[in-house]
Formats: C-alpha cells, structure tokens, sequence
C-alpha cells in the first residue's frame, strides 16, 4: 500500500481485485477548476510530484477513466416503511482518515436486529431508531475527518497536539483507538490536551501568539457549534417532515443547521 503527503499533494495507491492497483492522488483544493477542465493533465501532473509511485504503474495499462471523488459529506434521510440506507449510501465522510468500509460494516452489524425487531412486530419504528443511532454513531468522526482532511497545512495549535500524540505512547493509542471506532475523537482531544498544548506553543513560538490564540478560539467555537442536536419530538419530526440537513459553510466558525427527522443528518454544499 501506498500512503504519502508531499508538501500539498497526497496520494493512496493499493492493489484491488482481479490483479488491478489503484494509484490516486488528491491536488489543492486551489487546482479544483483546472482539475474539472482536464482532469487526464492534472492527473499525471499530481503523479509526478511523488516519482516512486509514478515508476511504480509507469507502463500500466489504465482500465477505466479517472474517477473524481468530492470531499464534501452527508447524512441523508436513511429509514423509511420497509427501507433503509446502510454505508455511504447513507453517511459519507472525508476519505481521509479511511472510515468507509468499516462504517459500512459497523452499520450492517447494527442494523440486522434492528431488522429482526422490524419484522418480529416493531415495524419501522426499529428501522428509525437504528438510523439515529446511525447518526449519534458517526457524528463526531464525521468531524474528526472534516479536519482532517482540510486543505493546507495543520493550523499551528493542531501541529503541536499532534506532536504530543507521535512523542506519547499513551494518545498513540489512544489515536489507533478512534480511527478503531474503540474510543470516540473527543475522548482523545480533550481539553485538557488542547490547553497543555496550547501553553506549549504560545511558549516555543512567542512571534505566533496571535495567531494561536485566533485558532484556540475557532477551535473552542467549532466544538461548541458541532454538537449533536438533540433528536426532535415525534410532533416536531411529523411537523418538519424528513428532510436531508445541510449545513451552510460558515470559514472559522462552524455551521448552521435546519432541522431533521433525527436531529443529525447533515450536509455540506
């Protein structure tokens, strides 16, 4: 498997099925209109930044056209009279921390004695209640890889949580642990974690407090705007209606929501 980050350019290369490799690569955001004009150009131009790969499928045979995957996410309506939506059907996040599949069966897993309880004289309310847990279960690392996948390099505060992570065996693990679905984002990121490495770095780069403390805010304002919301009454949800909830981009400060059937689901633009 390949996985690699150089300077703003990443790529993911793999084998999969039937003898094939898929080599992929994820440009600025800033190149999304060159990319969209000639998507054959920008491809083999992010190729080349990273030579290795590049020699690596040099004189392959390419099967198919190249494929775009937007990073934008969403929960979609996902329950209704005899049906629901399991894995990205329903719930897709950023790619970035590779959540897909194991979402996809974390959910089926969920899901089969919700359909037993459906069937067993529970009826759909099973199926409705399985697709809010569905939500409370991917809200926060659907954040987690919001952030982590966000174009450019890591805010200066997020830099040094992450060297306290890579230097202590302890968050190591306990960052193995989240991407397990073990442990959720916030029990790792606390804020006593952000605080010890936020009097870090106002100490290690004095010329840079401003800006740090600009990041402790946005941080603080984005956790408090990226809370669940509370899962409306029966009455509310039968007045709202189901409807998919899509956010609208706010920079540096988070979301705003409409409501829902479940109180979760979300979108972005």
């Amino acid at each position: 498997m390949w996985l690699g980050s150089i300077g703003d350019h990443r790529f993911l290369g793999f084998p999969t099925d039937a003898g094939l490799f898929m080599a992929a690569v994820v440009p600025s955001i800033e190149r999304r209109d060159e990319v969209l004009a000639d998507r054959e150009a920008a491809y083999a131009s992010e190729l080349a930044h990273w030579p290795e790969l590049e020699a690596a499928v040099a004189g392959a045979k390419r099967v198919g056209p190249i494929r775009l995957l937007s990073r934008d996410g969403f929960f979609r309506e996902s329950a209704g009279p005899g049906w629901v939506l399991v894995g990205d059907a329903g719930h897709f996040k950023d790619p970035t921390p590779g959540q897909g599949i194991a979402d996809a069966l974390r959910q089926a897993v969920a899901l089969a004695p919700a359909v037993e309880d459906a069937l067993g004289g529970a009826g759909d309310r099973a199926l409705h209640d399985w697709w809010c847990w569905r939500d409370r279960d991917a809200w926060e690392m659907y954040w987690f890889a919001h952030d982590m996948g966000t174009p450019g390099p890591p805010p200066l505060l997020v830099q040094e949580i992450q060297r306290r992570i890579a230097a202590d065996p302890r968050l190591t693990d306990g960052l193995l642990r989240v991407f397990n679905h073990d442990v959720t984002p916030s029990e790792l990121f606390t804020p006593s974690l952000a605080l010890a490495a936020m009097s870090k770095a106002l100490l290690t780069k004095p010329g840079q407090r401003k800006a740090l403390l600009r990041e402790a805010r946005t941080l603080a304002v984005n956790n408090w705007r990226r809370r669940a919301p509370s899962h409306p009454s029966p009455a509310a949800r039968r007045q709202r209606g189901a409807r998919d909830l899509r956010p609208s981009r706010r920079p540096a400060v988070g979301w705003r929501w409409r409501s829902s059937r479940c109180g979760h689901a979300a979108s972005r633009y």
